[in-house]
């Protein structure tokens, strides 16, 4: 999708590009989550 985005931005569908970001934003958002508190965890043991 990324190259479609980039290079062929005039044959986007932005239909497409919005699902994507909102079937995919909560992935992302729990896996930052787990980040944030891993580091969290590891300062608090040193």
């Amino acid at each position: 999708m990324r190259d479609k985005l980039i290079h062929g931005y005039f044959t986007v569908d932005l239909k497409e590009v919005w699902n994507t970001a909102k079937k995919d934003i909560y992935t992302l958002k729990i896996s930052v989550e787990k980040i944030l508190s891993n580091k969290d965890e590891d300062e608090n043991n040193d």
